[in-house]
């Protein structure tokens, strides 16, 4: 058996159920995500200021994640994507609920940030897909942003 699964085997159904349910109510900073909207800030400075050391940038600066491609696993809707766009990243957020998915694509066109993309995974990830010009060693948790795309296609990179 392979330790190192790919594909929709590594989803848990349940959890995704989970957070479909709670897809209305992503963007209440009073409702059920109301400690992921406290924490978001705690995130995001942790985020920006790690890319800002990794790729020689000014942390303080309005657009310090200008230029660099940032992908955001477990999405949900777009909680996280969002303030990492308004920083100049190009963000891509997969979550495997369509109904999140739809959340984060609705709320990120609300909020004018085109440099979002929100997909759901597709079975398989393409080669290219396994590179990155941006990356940071982090862990995402399964509480995380995504999208003013309509597409369901493979990532743009």
């Amino acid at each position: 058996m392979d330790p190192h699964p790919t594909g929709a085997e590594t989803v848990d159904q349940a959890e995704v159920a989970r957070f479909s349910r709670l897809a209305a109510e992503w963007w209440d900073p009073r409702g059920p995500m109301a400690a992921l909207h406290k924490f978001n800030p705690v995130r995001l400075a942790y985020i920006r200021d790690r890319a800002a050391e990794r790729f020689g940038r000014d942390a303080r600066s309005l657009d310090s994640l200008a230029g660099l491609r940032l992908l955001d696993i477990g999405c949900g809707g777009g909680i996280l994507c969002e303030p990492l766009a308004r920083l100049g990243a190009s963000v891509l957020g997969v979550d495997p609920s369509a109904e999140n998915i739809a959340v984060a694509r609705a709320h990120a066109a609300r909020s004018g940030l085109p440099s979002i993309t929100a997909i759901r995974p597709p079975k398989r990830w393409p080669k290219q897909a396994k590179r990155s010009t941006s990356f940071l060693p982090w862990k995402w948790s399964s509480m995380s942003p995504m999208s003013a795309s309509s597409s369901d296609a493979p990532p743009p990179w």
